[in-house]
């Protein structure tokens, strides 16, 4: 097992559980020592959890020395970790959706790299309705405005473009027919 900050151990307690540990690089913020932990009923399964546990944590660009991560990582680690508690139920499901809707535009694409990719994420957003644009333009703005605050992207490419344009679709609606006098 190797550790990122230091050493890590596995040992059984009394009763017959594995732990396996590993500590990890400080808070950012507060630089207070930081652990990841997994158990199991063996000392395999109890390493192999604790392997998972550390692939997803580089994976979703928690470490130093891992790439950026990719949106829809950089999406789920924010909203459950930081927007969700905060939700009303309904405005929960409205970030959800948003959510399932810039994976589907954009989640492949790590985030440090989003600033070239704005326009294509505003295009992908102008088949919905414009308070579904203009909502699912929020979430990714406040979702990159916390990745600049945790020091993973240098600077919100979301607030540095027009938030996707409201264009009132021109509909035309035919006044009714006024029947016929005669």
């Amino acid at each position: 097992m190797m550790a990122m900050g230091g050493g890590g151990s596995t040992y059984r307690s009394a009763d017959g559980i594995w732990h396996a540990a590993i500590d990890i690089e400080p808070d950012r913020a507060t630089g207070r020592r930081r652990r990841l932990t997994a158990q199991g009923k063996t000392k395999a399964v109890a390493n192999t959890r604790l392997r998972m546990k550390l692939d997803a944590y580089v994976r979703k660009g928690l470490t130093p020395n891992s790439p950026s991560p990719r949106l829809m990582d950089w999406l789920e680690t924010w909203y459950h970790e930081r927007a969700e508690a905060n939700l009303r139920p309904n405005s929960r499901r409205s970030y959800e959706n948003a959510i399932v809707r810039l994976n589907r535009i954009a989640g492949a694409r790590r985030i440090n790299s989003l600033d070239k990719d704005m326009a294509d994420i505003q295009d992908g957003l102008k088949c919905y309705s414009p308070k579904t644009a203009t909502i699912t333009w929020s979430v990714l703005k406040n979702a990159l405005e916390a990745a600049r605050d945790e020091n993973l992207i240098r600077r919100n490419p979301a607030k540095m473009v027009r938030p996707v344009s409201a264009s009132s679709s021109s509909l035309k609606v035919n006044p009714p027919s006024l029947p016929d006098d005669g």
